[in-house]
């Protein structure tokens, strides 16, 4: 079959699969796959692909057409204008959560060698992206997950950043040193409760970075109970929560610190982030 069909197919097929934006996930695959450019793709119907070549195309295909995430077919997403390897292991970064990061460097652009933690790392996608951002910042990060933390020390090296990073594996707070206190914390922790439904392309990613232990808040519990031995006067706290969980997190940080929290929507205008300062 020649290259131009095997593409035109392979569109059919996950559209008819109802996977959103079949056309360009095929530029994407194609590219892993032969490494064809879509401007090659679309000019060149003379090459044929080899048998070996086809079964790699079937395989992959028939999975994404069964809901199987395209950033674990091809081992790799883009976050933050990074390009950063993804596993079966990890969480895969969304692009909401950029808004997170944008708020964030709104909030510290102007300040310098900054301490920071990311709680629940998964690829290291927010620390990397904003440390490549803060090039004097050191970064204290961790996972209940060692494969997890593979990923985050993998992608941290391919960067080259020049910041200072120390991987922890272990459980929120409790996987630091006591005497460590931070300028910046951020997480985005397991939000969704154990009998809450998820979607189907969310079903393949790691339960252990998807479902809390318990209610849908308990991680932001534990959290919230050693915030302020690991913070400072003026330590920058942000996390990604549920949609419908912003408003009782407010009310959660008031009565714990006596501190108003923000709340910042996402691409779609839903409740998304809650931010705030210690005083």
């Amino acid at each position: 079959m020649k290259i131009l069909q095997a593409y035109k197919n392979s569109v059919e097929k996950l559209k008819t699969a109802k996977i959103h934006n079949a056309e360009q996930e095929c530029f994407w695959i194609f590219e892993y796959l032969f490494n064809y450019s879509p401007q090659k793709l679309l000019l060149d119907n003379f090459d044929e692909f080899s048998d070996s070549q086809w079964k790699k195309l079937e395989n992959i295909i028939e999975k994404r057409a069964q809901n199987y995430p395209l950033q674990y077919l091809i081992g790799h997403t883009e976050f933050y204008g990074l390009q950063l390897k993804v596993t079966p292991d990890v969480l895969i970064p969304r692009p909401e959560t950029e808004i997170l990061i944008e708020k964030i460097l709104n909030e510290i652009s102007k300040l310098d060698n900054l301490k920071c933690a990311d709680l629940g790392t998964g690829s290291g996608c927010i620390a990397l992206a904003l440390s490549a951002k803060l090039p004097n910042s050191e970064w204290h990060v961790c996972d209940i997950s060692q494969k997890a933390l593979d990923i985050a020390k993998f992608n941290y090296d391919q960067l080259n950043l020049k910041n200072k990073f120390n991987f922890y594996c272990g459980s929120w707070f409790d996987a630091f040193p006591n005497d460590l206190k931070f300028d910046l914390i951020v997480t985005n922790p397991p939000y969704v409760g154990n009998t809450e439904k998820i979607g189907a392309e969310v079903a393949h990613e790691p339960k252990i970075a998807v479902f809390s232990n318990g209610d849908s808040y308990a991680n932001f519990e534990i959290i919230f109970d050693k915030l302020k031995c690991f913070s400072h006067k003026d330590t920058l706290f942000m996390t990604e929560c549920g949609i419908n969980q912003a408003d009782k997190l407010v009310q959660e940080i008031k009565k714990r610190f006596n501190i108003d929290a923000e709340v910042i929507c996402d691409l779609t205008q839903q409740p998304r982030f809650v931010f705030f300062r210690l005083s």
